[in-house]
């Protein structure tokens, strides 16, 4: 069986997922390069490989058996969603201090005042502006560079750098420019580091610079660690973001949430579930020894893929799982949705472009088309699944049953931002 099971456009996902679910929950599929692999498609199971050790990494870029869609993977110098064991541990403990519960609160008012002058620009651009390129990449890159200490003045190098590396407006550069710009890209954040050493512990960079001075980790060790969580960080916010919009106009529900945006955390759950992120799995593990996984056993050596999207669609675990439930019990659309009540998405689905070069889903642009939105005064609704979707919501009969709606989403480990949305308002 070919993987992915499609081309990554649109939001549905492929019709085998249930039926996998329905059946064994695995399957062995082939992606276009690598070596086979069982896929595993249920909650419960895809939990439990994520917290299986046994099952060891596959970096494409450095395994040349890994499961993969294209033949030559940029290399990604740490790519912490990547590592396992020891080196997992290492590379958490190194960030760990500046993303605690208690510390992320701190980055709040800061991230509110780009959102609001995010939202001046979306605003002065307007009546149509590209929400991708004036808000989706905007504010989680100002946010990111903020939060390392990246210059206001070398904010415009990192996009260009970022852009290069995560091959974005249908743009492949080749192997070699990408890894240029990822050197230049870890030697200028290891820059900052080093420059921190003297200030041990002033924000996310001095506590790396701690962890240099400790000994946890070498000074190019902590910079790849923080090119990391640049690209990361930029790539899932944005296209999530972008995602977000779009459903929540094209199913009517944008005026609802700005009626009612004590919804808002409850949106962000529960969208973060109901949307693949990615047009499939692509992080495999490899067993070191003999794992049962769903009564299924992988032999050592054998790999499994994790499809979070099919896992976040599950109905044994979520209740009516192809439907956005916004107060489904499990920020930056708090801004979006005082300020802009009337933003829709300004294109047509049939002139959508969406992205191809990788693995992921999500939008290359959207040509905007002349149109006059009017005031929605239409009532909340759960969110429909797009159309050509399958219905997974009836229970199985397969001896699995249908529990509490209130699950934390699976997120993809590898996603890519979109380019352009145009909106209106």
């Amino acid at each position: 069986m070919t993987y992915p099971f499609d081309d990554g456009k649109e939001k549905a996902l492929a019709p085998y997922y249930p039926e996998l679910r329905a059946s064994s929950g695995l399957a062995e599929v082939r992606m276009s390069f690598g070596d086979p692999a069982w896929l595993v498609t249920r909650n419960v199971e895809v939990r439990t490989a994520l917290m299986d050790q046994r099952l060891r990494s596959r970096e494409p870029s450095t395994d040349p058996g890994a499961p993969r869609m294209h033949p030559d993977t940029p290399s990604i110098p740490v790519n912490i969603a990547a590592l396992s064991g020891p080196e997992h541990v290492c590379g958490r403990k190194v960030m760990a201090k500046s993303f605690t519960a208690r510390r992320v609160p701190e980055f709040q008012p800061r991230t509110t005042e780009s959102s609001r002058g995010l939202v001046d620009r979306l605003v002065g651009n307007g009546p149509v502006a590209d929400f991708v390129d004036v808000f989706a990449l905007s504010l989680p890159l100002h946010v990111i560079c903020d939060m390392l200490g990246v210059p206001a003045g070398d904010v415009g190098q990192i996009m260009e750098w970022s852009d290069a590396f995560l091959e974005m407006k249908f743009t492949e550069p080749a192997p070699q420019q990408v890894g240029e710009y990822v050197t230049a890209f870890t030697e200028y954040l290891g820059g900052i580091i080093a420059a921190r050493l003297v200030t041990l512990g002033e924000g996310v960079m001095g506590e790396m610079a701690e962890a240099v001075a400790a000994g946890a980790a070498t000074l190019p060790e902590a910079a790849m660690l923080a090119l990391g969580l640049m690209v990361t960080g930029l790539e899932n916010s944005s296209i999530a973001l972008a995602n977000f919009v779009y459903v929540l106009d094209r199913t009517d529900q944008w005026r609802a949430l700005c009626d009612n945006q004590h919804l808002v955390p409850t949106t962000v759950e529960e969208l973060l579930r109901f949307l693949p992120l990615s047009a499939g799995a692509v992080l495999a593990g490899q067993a070191t020894e003999d794992v049962a996984v769903d009564d299924h056993l992988v032999r050592a050596g054998e790999t499994v893929i994790l499809a979070y999207g099919a896992a976040n669609r599950d109905e044994a675990v979520f209740h009516q799982p192809a439907e956005a439930e916004l107060d489904r019990e499990a920020n930056t659309l708090t801004e979006l949705t005082t300020r802009m009540p009337e933003l829709r998405v300004h294109a047509a689905d049939g002139e959508l472009a969406w992205l191809i070069t990788r693995q992921s889903r999500g939008f290359a642009e959207l040509v905007p088309r002349q149109a006059t939105f009017a005031r929605s005064r239409r009532p909340a609704r759960p969110l429909a699944t797009p159309a050509g979707s399958p219905s997974t919501s009836s229970t199985r009969t397969s001896g699995r049953h249908t529990e509490s709606t209130h699950r934390t989403p699976l997120l993809d480990g590898q996603t890519l931002p979109a380019a352009a949305l145009a909106v209106s308002w």
